[in-house]
């Protein structure tokens, strides 16, 4: 059954079309990957589907509830979680307060902070402010407050992005087990090799449409991908 279904979707910054026309289903306990070169259109298109900008065209249903019109917290409240390139956790704030924060946004009951700490291992650091953190707790925090509470679908804007290898493996781990779970993942990603190791499908996006579609052996193997997108990294993922 459809997740979220988007139709047409389209978008254009001024005189530039970013977003056209894609298409997209999402099923429930997909792990998409989303790839594409720089400028294709990819955190555009997360941006569209999650509330931060409006659609200029097409529509976007969420278990079958029209969300087009939606602002992002309220489909956080429905369910869609996001994290985003730049991390931003509330850097003032202990690891325990920026999940209880996000936690009260979406509605849910107070131990699910709790237990959402201990899934990510945060325990120990529950009271440790995020300005003390390194890049990888701090972005399991906001993996954390992406999740937790009642959640179907979460968008993860390049999640690899600075990690050394021990931890990127470590991550996908943690988002492997959430998909186990029944959550469904939509991945912007540039670690390709990394990718291919979590997406169940990869979407491929192209000056801001639909390149290709599938599983991450035939997007390795796609000619038309291979010519527009990082050839010799996606054959190496795919070896």
């Amino acid at each position: 059954m459809a997740l979220l279904l988007a139709e047409n979707l389209s978008k254009k910054f001024d005189r530039l079309t970013v977003l056209n026309e894609i298409n997209l289903q999402i099923g429930e306990g997909d792990v998409l990957g989303v790839i594409g070169p720089n400028g294709a259109g990819k955190t555009t298109l997360i941006n569209v589907l999650t509330g931060v900008i409006p659609v200029d065209k097409g529509r976007v249903l969420f278990r079958k509830i029209d969300i087009t019109n939606m602002k992002a917290f309220e489909r956080f409240r429905l369910g869609i979680g996001r994290t985003f390139q730049d991390v931003r956790p509330f850097l003032s704030l202990s690891v325990k307060e920026n999940v209880a924060v996000a936690a009260k946004m979406r509605g849910a009951d107070p131990s699910a902070v709790s237990e959402t700490l201990q899934f990510f291992a945060l325990e120990k650091l529950a009271d440790t402010k995020l300005s003390e953190c390194n890049l990888f707790i701090r972005k399991k925090v906001e993996l954390a407050k992406a999740i937790v509470g009642k959640t179907y679908l979460v968008f993860l804007d390049e999640p690899f992005a600075g990690l050394a290898e021990q931890e990127i493996y470590e991550l996908i781990d943690i988002i492997k087990n959430l998909n186990k779970n029944g959550l469904t993942f939509v991945v912007v990603e540039h670690v390709v090799t990394a990718l291919v190791k979590l997406a169940k499908k990869i979407l491929v996006v192209h000056l801001g449409a639909k390149l290709a579609e599938g599983s991450p052996s035939e997007i390795v193997s796609n000619q038309d991908v291979l010519k527009v997108y990082l050839g010799e990294q996606i054959e190496f993922a795919g070896s």
